[in-house]
């Protein structure tokens, strides 16, 4: 319960201070007005005095009662006639008493008539029709407000006081703006005055107000500073900031930036750990030589690393040896996770640090590296062409590389490779790069083809939870498979259609011959051990592998598998920026993170820096409460394509035309389970009427747009850019930052549902493993099931007033989605689980609507008639009518 005086808020018995934040309700005030906002829908303003203002949502139409109606839109049926009987104002007002135990309230005389007060109709009239209202005359009922003025003027026993009217023109004034109208100002020295220690503005505009002296020290700081809302802080910057990663000047308002030089570290943790130069995380469990550097011209540098089991599970993996090769693989480094080092497979001995404090020098080969030990526990490596090693030998060998921004993308002038550790090119979204040149969706898909060793088998994606145990066992064939022949000379590496994609050679040097299993001549390897033409050869993709001729298609890029190697058109690419569930984001670049935050914020939009007004489109997002423990679900959209304004909410979406803005053409469709807005300026909007937005942008936008959803410039390291500018590593920070009200509280903290209710934990757990289950199995090397796997916990968790099962489907049915994206169409809809009631209960092809799991390309009424957008609309889950209908 709120309770509120002048100057004193109390909620729920407790005396707080503005602004307050709490259960889905925002309170702010000053020294004029009181505001709450209702997540629910409602909004009170209060003048502290004789003017209480409030507006209710549409929703709660024909739901309410008291001294303001019953919301019907009749304003006398139900309040002043109901059936046979009708009332006055003072019954009426009589009728919504709240009767309390020790309240001792008189009631006003029903039977005692109002004063007519004719005699001020004259005053009341010329006042409320004087030129400031000019714009109020033909929207509003003045003759309603005239009648309360003159009844003002009686109240005031025929006092010659100003005052007495000051209450009804402020309300006419508040009402008016309410209607779209723009009241002048109408009071003065000798009327109405307002204290003159006030800054004052009419209360038209609805502002709150701030006093002089904080308002002219804003100004004055700004004039030499940037004020920046931080935390409910005001910080002052000076003129310049720089920080690790770039440099920024304060111009007209906004920070200007530019990037530093900053080296980039890649490293190897707890054996099984990855982060590349670009900052990109996962985690891979191998058995073999990888290679996780190296210069592309003449393979003048290497760096690989053995990566192997070391416990009583393929879970758990140890780092075994680094070995560096430089000068053209002249000189080869080893160094073992024992300790030892060896050169050119000679043992060497390295001295430590002095107890003086010099560094002992150890060797340096024609200048191409040195290697020293500064502690017991750790060896550095350092080279000439920028590249730099730490390794940690105690308690587990943990390797870390550094190279210089100087050589970024770039080793003595040569192509820094794509391998373990990416390509130092800023650009986190391609590291998964394989040898063949395509992007991989999981780790293990991608780290396989940078083995050293041919011979080594391909690792799988680790799914289950590391600290289980699982023993398995294998078999290992006697004879040789498929049509491969028993060879007593193989001399050379064996010739697989993997390595025609791969396009070099594992083979480190040349070895003696051997025997064993092979191909006969031109002939090649596939994936099922048979030896096969090289026109017969398949092509590797994301887990699986597509027969010569058949292709795939991504963002507008399409890729035909032709002997083995894919060739790729070289399209421009789409952007998708996903939204679902409690605070879950997946922008352009394919950052993903969460954020909590229970305002509006800014999705996307291209008001961005110098262009801050002239953009054509913004979507915002409203997040409220969706449980008890804090967490916010995107219950709203609006989406503002120049002049018009579309509100998506309660499973349907309402136009508004303003009266700024350019005209934008959009359409709108249902497609499956999801509404579809498409617009001739190139954005596409999808909507599932619950919790999930899919926000697609053409390539014009690239690098043109900020917001929660990040930039577009595919680069997700940049992605958290705030409002004003600067690149922060916070996403509480960065997601505050683009909120609508500065009133709205931040984020200060990273909610942990399950722990805040952790009897909920092991359901959560339970229901999401299906992400991680068989029933997704055909998906998991095409999108990394982990991140929507730790997010459907996360929603199971946090649901807790009802609509739990919505949370959970809603997360499950985000993962289902990216697969049909990546052209895994998974059918994990049954009667007990999420189900879509129509395909259960009715035979197929025995009804007209149909569930289909991962949709299909529909004929629409609209696509006959020949209209067209800029978009493809993306196969959708949801139903789909027989072939016959349209």
């Amino acid at each position: 319960m709120v309770y509120l005086k002048p100057n004193l808020v109390v909620v729920d018995g407790r005396i707080v201070k503005t602004p307050y934040y709490t259960s889905g309700v925002l309170i702010e005030s000053n020294e004029i007005y009181t505001k709450i906002y209702a997540k629910l829908g409602l909004v009170l303003m209060w003048n502290q005095q004789d003017a209480l203002m409030v507006e209710l949502d549409n929703k709660f139409n024909n739901h309410t009662c008291g001294l303001c109606g019953d919301y019907n839109g009749i304003q006398i049926y139900n309040e002043f006639i109901k059936g046979d009987a009708s009332y006055n104002s003072i019954t009426y007002g009589n009728m919504q008493k709240i009767s309390k135990p020790n309240a001792k309230c008189e009631d006003p005389d029903e039977t005692q008539a109002l004063p007519s007060c004719n005699e001020h109709r004259d005053e009341c009239q010329r006042l409320l029709t004087s030129p400031a209202f000019a714009d109020c005359r033909l929207r509003l009922n003045l003759e309603m407000y005239i009648q309360a003025c003159m009844q003002d003027k009686c109240a005031c026993n025929g006092k010659d006081d100003s005052f007495c009217l000051c209450s009804t023109i402020s309300e006419y004034s508040r009402q008016c703006s309410h209607a779209g109208g723009r009241p002048g100002e109408w009071r003065t020295q000798n009327f109405c005055r307002k204290q003159l220690h006030k800054f004052y503005k009419d209360p038209n505009e609805l502002c709150m107000m701030i006093s002089v002296k904080k308002a002219a020290s804003l100004l004055a700081s700004a004039t030499a500073n940037m004020v920046e809302r931080h935390m409910h802080l005001e910080k002052a910057f000076p003129k310049n900031v720089k920080n690790e990663q770039n440099f920024c000047t304060c111009n007209s308002g906004r920070w200007t930036c530019k990037d530093l030089p900053c080296p980039g570290t890649c490293s190897v943790q707890g054996g099984s750990h990855f982060t590349t130069f670009d900052g990109k995380k996962y985690t891979f469990h191998g058995d073999c030589y990888y290679v996780l550097a190296k210069g592309t011209a003449n393979e003048s540098y290497a760096l690989l690393a053995e990566l192997a089991p070391c416990g009583s599970t393929d879970k758990q993996t140890c780092l075994k040896t680094v070995v560096l090769l430089v000068d053209n693989k002249k000189n080869v480094v080893v160094f073992r996770s024992d300790g030892s080092v060896l050169l050119n497979e000679m043992t060497v001995n390295v001295p430590h640090v002095s107890s003086k404090g010099h560094r002992l020098f150890i060797f340096c080969f024609s200048g191409s590296f040195s290697v020293f030990k500064p502690s017991s526990n750790y060896f550095i490596v350092q080279t000439p062409f920028g590249l730099q090693m730490q390794i940690q030998l105690f308690r587990v060998m943990q390797l870390f590389v550094t190279v210089d921004q100087s050589v970024k993308g770039k080793i003595q002038g040569k192509c820094l490779c794509k391998c373990l550790c990416g390509n130092f090119n800023g650009m986190e979204g391609d590291d998964f790069r394989t040898t063949s040149g395509l992007i991989e969706a999981t780790g293990s898909a991608f780290a396989n083809t940078w083995k050293a060793q041919s011979t080594c088998t391909d690792q799988v994606e680790k799914l289950e939870d590391p600290c289980s145990l699982s023993i398995e066992s294998g078999s290992e064939a006697s004879s040789c498979p498929g049509n491969q022949v028993f060879l007593y000379n193989l001399t050379m590496c064996q010739q697989t259609c993997r390595s025609l994609a791969d396009g070099e050679k594992y083979c480190l040097q040349d070895f003696a011959p051997v025997d064993g299993c092979g191909c006969p001549p031109n002939t090649y390897l596939d994936n099922q051990d048979n030896c096969v033409p090289i026109s017969q050869c398949p092509c590797y993709y994301k887990g699986s592998y597509l027969e010569s001729g058949e292709y795939f298609t991504k963002d507008g890029e399409r890729c035909t598998c032709q002997k083995g190697v894919w060739k790729c058109t070289d399209d421009i690419c789409y952007g998708t920026c996903m939204i679902y569930g409690s605070g879950h984001y997946n922008t352009f670049d394919g950052k993903f993170y969460d954020f909590d935050g229970s305002c509006e914020y800014v999705a996307t939009q291209d008001f961005c820096g110098d262009k801050n007004s002239s953009g054509s489109f913004s979507i915002i997002t409203e997040n409220v409460p969706c449980g008890t423990t804090g967490v916010t679900c995107s219950k709203a959209i609006k989406m503002f394509l120049g002049k018009t304004e579309l509100k998506l909410e309660n499973k349907e979406y309402k136009e508004i035309q303003r009266d700024v803005g350019d005209d934008v053409q959009y359409w709108n469709r249902t497609v499956g389970l999801y509404l579809v807005i498409e617009a001739s300026n190139g954005v596409m909007l999808i909507w599932d009427k619950k919790t999930t937005v899919f926000i697609k942008l053409s390539p014009d936008y690239k690098g043109k747009v900020c917001g929660l959803c990040g930039n577009f410039d595919d680069k997700a390291n940049n992605d958290f850019t705030t409002r004003s500018g600067l690149l922060d590593s916070n996403p509480l920070n960065f997601g505050n930052s683009w909120k609508q009200s500065p009133m709205c509280p931040d984020v200060t903290q990273e909610i942990k549902p399950c722990d805040l209710k952790p009897h909920r934990k092991s359901w959560a757990e339970k229901e999401c493993s299906i992400i991680q289950s068989e029933v997704f199995k055909i998906c998991h090397s095409k999108v990394d099931p982990l991140p929507y796997y730790e997010a459907c916990v996360h929603d199971a968790c946090s649901c807790d007033t009802g609509g739990d099962c919505e949370c959970f489907c809603s997360a499950v049915a985000a993962y289902a989605q990216e697969c049909i994206k990546a052209e895994a169409c998974v059918f994990w809809r049954t009667p007990d689980i999420c189900p879509i009631f129509c395909d259960y209960y009715n035979p197929r092809n025995e009804c007209d609507w149909h569930y289909e799991p991962c949709g299909s390309n529909i004929t629409t009424c609209r696509m006959i008639n020949n209209v067209t957008t800029n978009f493809t609309i993306p196969l959708l889950e949801g139903n789909k009518f027989l072939a016959t209908l349209y």
